[in-house]
């Protein structure tokens, strides 16, 4: 389960208390998240049982949880499915709890797509298209935690530290970014989520109800971004992209926000770029496995090492 900081049960009651939403009724571990702590948290006043998300940032700081609630407030009021952080008796999104910030965010009804349909893929991709559009349109900044310069960093600290083809394929992408990174500089950027993976989505009968975990958005290319949804939610069982889902995705995305002929032409290196981001990170966690005791499974490094190599393989390009 992702709970890497055990909370006291007096101490969720006082927390809880602060919102004026109820009682506590229950609460347990989540197996979701990767990087915070998760409870599922009910809460009963009178006759009505609320269900809630309680998360206590691992890594984030309250001025990074203050941006993560202002934007996520800010989709929520465009209209966009985005759970935001309730405010307390004293007007904040969020508090400390067990020596972590933490906030509460109504629980969104649905599940994860395993096997997103092109009418699922269509839904996701108006939704990243509006997201982009308006945190253009906004001005949105974030430094975020997950910047190309982490990445990069991440990837020179791994380097040494890997052998064969591991070590061969890393140089290799390191390069090849290395040479697009100049042109890359001005496609157009703005806030991203950044992890909008399938389990960072929620559907109800088809509908989507919710996208959730916005904790790695930061400024980047928006174009960037696109890339991680279709890496993830195109991907067949070898790696390679499912046409029908690719051309959903990317169908409804240009039917709200156009891409210029700049990220047109980057896109097979966008695709690229987006397979090593998680390939990297997944690696670096596999090598380096926090001795928290969270019950949590670290992803298999080896799925997005096949999709990058893949990506590489074949320039993958629009029309």
């Amino acid at each position: 389960m992702a709970v890497y900081t055990a909370v006291d049960e007096e101490a969720l009651k006082r927390f809880v208390a602060d919102y004026g939403r109820g009682a506590l009724a229950a609460w347990e571990g989540a197996s979701e998240g990767v990087e915070n702590t998760t409870y599922f948290v009910s809460l009963r006043e009178g006759r009505a049982r609320r269900e809630y998300v309680l998360t206590l940032f691992e890594q984030l700081d309250g001025e990074a949880v203050q941006a993560y609630a202002g934007f996520t407030a800010g989709f929520a009021a465009a209209g966009l499915p985005v759970p935001y952080p309730l405010r307390d008796r004293d007007g904040r999104s969020w508090a400390n709890l067990a020596g972590k910030p933490a906030i509460l965010v109504p629980r969104v009804p649905g599940r994860h797509p395993v096997r997103p349909s092109p009418a699922a893929c269509r839904q996701i991709g108006e939704f990243l298209g509006r997201a982009h559009a308006l945190a253009l349109a906004s001005g949105w900044h974030w430094k975020g935690p997950r910047s190309p310069a982490w990445l990069r960093g991440l990837a020179g600290e791994l380097l040494p530290r890997l052998a064969g083809a591991d070590q061969a394929l890393l140089s290799s992408e390191l390069a090849f970014w290395d040479h697009w990174r100049d042109a890359a500089r001005e496609l157009p950027q703005a806030l991203i989520h950044g992890d909008l993976f399938r389990d960072n989505s929620l559907f109800q009968r088809g509908r989507l109800t919710g996208v959730i975990d916005f904790f790695s958005a930061g400024t980047d290319y928006l174009l960037f971004d696109l890339a991680v949804v279709v890496n993830d939610w195109c991907s067949t069982a070898s790696g390679e992209l499912a046409k029908e889902r690719v051309l959903s995705i990317v169908g409804a995305y240009t039917g709200v926000r156009r891409l210029n002929p700049d990220e047109r032409r980057l896109w097979p290196a966008m695709l690229r770029l987006a397979a090593l981001r998680f390939w990297v990170s997944r690696l670096a966690a596999s090598l380096d496995s926090p001795a928290t005791g969270a019950l949590l499974p670290v992803r298999d490094p080896a799925v997005y090492r096949r999709i990058l190599a893949l990506r590489g393989e074949r320039m993958l390009t629009f029309g």
